[in-house]
């Protein structure tokens, strides 16, 4: 199992990876910044980050550039995940975080969608 920072670069990479076939519905590219930024409906932008929290969990943040809106995934060591937005309470959560990003990047998008 990654520790710590190995693991934050692994789960931000991956999910980075996954985000840029959605991404491209919004730039005609597809493309992440090297700042882990990305475009979204227009005008709207995003950054993508990640940070070790206590006890091994990964905060995987997605946040909105010119609004205070942000979707927060905590990750635990296990790979059980929950999501909440703004730093309310927890919307989503279940056991496996890898097998699940894909579907929480399509809800991610969609609710991005919604909110323009």
């Amino acid at each position: 199992m990654l520790q710590g920072t190995d693991r934050k670069k692994a789960i931000l990479s991956e999910f980075r990876k996954r985000a840029e076939s959605l991404i491209g519905q919004f730039d005609d590219f597809g493309t992440v910044r090297e700042d882990n930024g990305f475009r979204g409906p227009s005008p709207s932008s995003y950054i993508m980050s990640s940070r070790a929290e206590a006890d091994g969990v990964v905060l995987l943040r997605i946040h909105r550039q010119d609004l205070p809106w942000r979707r927060e995934i905590r990750i635990a060591p296990n790979d059980r995940w929950e999501e909440s937005t703004n730093g309310g309470p927890v919307e989503h959560s279940s056991a496996h975080f890898p097998s699940e990003q894909q579907g929480i990047l399509n809800q991610l998008f969609e609710d991005i969608s919604r909110s323009t």
